[in-house]
């Protein structure tokens, strides 16, 4: 019975990534190369069927996500095949003087790491493959190299915000050794078990982020709002999320660095509390073998009081150890603290911004480039008859009240030329006007009252938006009081996306005889937010493109009766004439008591 030796070239497919080592063998299906077919090898063009040497293999990763325009991803063959009269006959390491390999079918993760790093220090003299990017949109996250029979290492770098780890792939030929020269149609070679590693897995990879929320407070602020809008001396609480701890191997540059520092406006706020780092609901204490935490006040200067921390404090910069970043790898971190907004903070639309700010390595060479990322919340007080802070349309004092001695005044830059100063005005947080807004800044600080001043602007600074009662209690001298109650009502509207104020509206009203409040004056001031000269710096700083509306609610005071203090003649005579009769008539009436009393006289 003749025999036939068999010839065959295979293949198969794809390239695995893992931090661990350890991925599920994908296998592509086997194929022979026809009879008399002609092939073109990676060095030489073979032209005998069935020949083992050179034999060719795509091999892929795939899950390369990152689109850094830099991005490079290289296969470096550590293990070849050794050839003899055309014969592939085992498998020997590349570079035996710098990569040591005992077992070549499955290297250990140490000895991986170890030619990672000779690699990264070009310390060898393997070679590296550039692999292609898939031109497809199927194909975009995966790279491809043809390659012969071996195993090779694949190393990610110039990344931008993944963290890729090295990857192991292999292109099997399983008993080449037994092909002969002469080709006989039929059998195949099997591919499957020399290395321990497949030509196809998804590269293992993790990135980091930072979320930073505002949680909700007495339903103040919707539960994870990037902005909010406040009052003087109110508390407000943050979480601080999305902060997962890359997952490094072990051939990463070291020192590695994962840290994050939240930074609050200080014109905003004063004071941490209540601080608390969690892994998943385990709360994780600073100390040498986790993180270290440094809390700085308005001048950068560290501060390690606990009193000064909760009401000094404006930052905070939390450091976890190296040996921590390695062992954890992949959990995930949530920080959440609390904070004061402070009296005397800017109004309208000067935000108040806080930034979190997560900062880790990302090059696996170089110890040195770190990838960061930030995540900013918005925060808003405001002020009636107060500075806009309009940002790229100009800053301008608003003008909503007008403190004033007749209606139908004329206006230039908000001011009546009916203005009257001096009429004190009390803002409550309640209908029946029992409780001042003693919170609010104004001329009268502490007390909830604010005087009109020469402009008959009414100042009050430092509002949440929602229902304030406003009431004159003082009128200026020569004027009488105004009996009306005024209510006034504050609404905004955030950008739900950034956080970013996008409008706000003072709307005034007068209360009617039947008890009911009719509204009478309205301001509005909207943000264009696609205007071209709106913009959200990279600091996160915005410049606001503001159009008032604006009809300021007159409150009128009327002055008080008085003799004229000018006339003609016959006014003067007559106020004499009357003073001089007066006079006579207080004469006689004393003398005719005198007699009564002594009648001798």
């Amino acid at each position: 019975m003749k025999k036939s030796v068999l010839k065959v070239l295979t293949t198969a497919l794809a390239a695995a990534a893992l931090t661990s080592m350890t991925v599920l063998p994908v296998f592509a299906q086997n194929t022979v190369i026809p009879k008399d077919s002609d092939w073109t090898g990676s060095d030489a063009t073979q032209t005998a069927p069935g020949t083992a040497i050179k034999t060719l293999d795509t091999i892929t990763v795939k899950d390369v996500t990152d689109t850094a325009a830099a991005l490079n991803v290289t296969a470096y063959q550590i293990v070849k095949g050794s050839y003899k009269d055309g014969k592939l006959t085992g498998y020997v390491v590349c570079d035996p003087t710098n990569v040591s390999i005992a077992d070549l079918k499955a290297p250990q993760a140490s000895e991986i790491t170890a030619i990672a790093n000779k690699i990264r220090s070009d310390s060898t003299t393997l070679t590296g493959i550039v692999m292609t990017k898939g031109s497809t949109a199927a194909t975009s996250s995966q790279y491809t190299a043809n390659v012969e029979a071996g195993l090779y290492i694949v190393l990610v770098t110039n990344s931008d915000s993944v963290v890729y780890n090295p990857a192991v792939v292999a292109v099997n030929v399983k008993d080449a050794n037994l092909v002969g020269t002469d080709f006989t149609e039929g059998g195949t070679v099997s591919m499957s078990d020399y290395f321990q590693y497949p030509t196809s897995a998804y590269l293992k990879s993790s990135e980091s982020g930072v979320n930073k929320d505002i949680v909700a407070v007495n339903n103040k602020a919707p539960e994870g709002s990037e902005g909010d809008c406040v009052a003087y001396g109110d508390t407000v609480s943050f979480k601080v999320d999305a902060l997962t701890i890359p997952s490094y191997s072990a051939d990463y540059a070291s020192p590695l660095e994962y840290k994050i520092v939240d930074k609050l406006d200080p014109d905003g706020f004063a004071g941490i509390s209540s601080l608390s780092v969690k892994s998943g609901t385990t709360e994780i204490a600073a100390g040498e073998n986790t993180y270290t935490i440094v809390y700085k006040n308005a001048g950068e200067t560290e501060i390690t009081e606990a009193t000064e921390v909760s009401t000094a404090a404006v930052s905070y910069e939390i450091t976890f150890a190296e040996a921590y970043i390695r062992d954890n790898g992949g959990k995930a971190l949530e920080i959440t603290y609390s904070s004061t907004f402070k009296s005397g903070a800017k109004v309208n639309y000067s935000e108040h911004k806080n930034t979190a700010t997560v900062t880790y390595s990302n090059d696996p060479n170089d110890a040195t480039k770190k990838k960061t990322k930030k995540a900013t919340t918005y925060h808003y007080t405001f002020g009636i008859d107060a500075d806009i802070d309009s940002g790229a349309s100009g800053s301008f004092i608003t003008n909503e009240l007008n403190k004033v001695t007749e209606a139908g005044g004329t206006y230039t830059n908000g001011v009546s030329d009916k203005a009257l100063a001096g009429a004190k005005f009390t803002l409550y947080s309640d209908a029946d006007m029992q409780y001042p807004v003693t919170t609010a800044l104004t001329n009268e600080k502490g007390t909830g009252t604010a005087t009109s001043d020469a402009n008959g602007h009414i100042t009050f600074k430092g509002l949440d938006v929602g229902t304030y009662y406003l009431k004159e209690t003082v009128a200026p001298e020569k004027y009488t009081l105004n009996a009306n109650d005024y209510k006034i009502d504050i609404s905004a509207k955030l950008d739900t996306t950034t956080g970013v104020l996008t409008s706000y509206t003072i709307a005034t009203y007068v209360k009617q005889t039947d008890g009911t409040y009719g509204q009478v004056r309205t301001a509005t001031y909207n943000n264009d937010m696609l205007g071209s000269n709106f913009a959200i710096d990279a600091e996160g700083n915005v410049t606001n493109v503001i159009s008032p509306s604006c009809e300021p609610c007159e409150i009128i005071n009327t002055q008080l009766a008085a003799l004229p203090a000018t006339g003609g003649v016959g006014t003067i005579i007559i106020t004499i004439l009357a003073a001089v009769g007066m006079g006579v008539f207080l004469t006689i009436f004393i003398v005719s008591i005198k007699k009564k009393n002594d009648p001798e006289k």
